[in-house]
């Protein structure tokens, strides 16, 4: 009898204190653009699906994840999660953050991370982007980018698109910005950078 409880506790301490599911990448090379693309594919299909869980996997374990609206992250404003932060986030409707200031206007960006996904974060399918490009911006406007300041140890893979309605010449380009650091043997992802035109 003592056996079997001392077994069904072992069961239940084991599966409780199972640890996530570990990153296989190995010889982790942030110049190795191949490298570094698929990882961001992979990144980029779970927001895509809204797999929140499996890209909590993925967040840099000690930075934890910033959101920037535009190219140029501003680093009083930007909102962050934190290192193991709720599941939650992502599906909570009822939280209202600044996620930053609206160009031109200056107006809060106010909203809660669902409205964020569709209006800034996700509002096109960038797993179908036009281009993908290694550590070079492609689209164009008149804000700084400044991800190699805030994280001069990163790379990033942009996804682009350069326009939707040909009346608008161009000037509803879209980009996300898939920012990625190395740490313990693995990539991480530190950031998620949203850009398009700008006043």
């Amino acid at each position: 009898m003592k056996f079997v409880t001392a077994l069904v506790l072992l069961l239940i301490f084991g599966i409780s204190c199972a640890p996530r599911p570990q990153q296989q990448t190995t010889d982790v090379n942030l110049d190795d653009s191949s490298q570094v693309i698929l990882f961001t594919n992979h990144v980029t299909r779970y927001i895509h699906g809204q797999k929140w869980r499996q890209l909590l996997y993925h967040i840099h374990p000690t930075k934890g994840i910033t959101f920037s609206p535009y190219t140029y992250i501003d680093t009083s404003t930007a909102v962050q999660m934190r290192p193991g932060g709720p599941e939650a986030f992502w599906t909570d409707t009822t939280r209202t953050l600044t996620w930053g200031y609206e160009d031109g206007t200056g107006e809060p960006i106010r909203m809660n991370f669902r409205e964020y996904y569709e209006e800034h974060l996700y509002p096109v399918n960038f797993m179908n982007a036009e281009k993908v490009a290694f550590n070079e911006q492609i689209g164009q406007g008149n804000t700084v980018n400044n991800i190699e300041e805030v994280f001069p140890n990163a790379v990033f893979t942009e996804y682009h698109f350069a326009g939707f309605n040909p009346e608008f010449g161009g000037m509803d380009w879209r980009s996300l910005r898939v920012v990625v650091e190395a740490y313990e043997g693995n990539l991480y992802v530190v950031a998620l950078v949203n850009d398009r035109w700008t006043i």
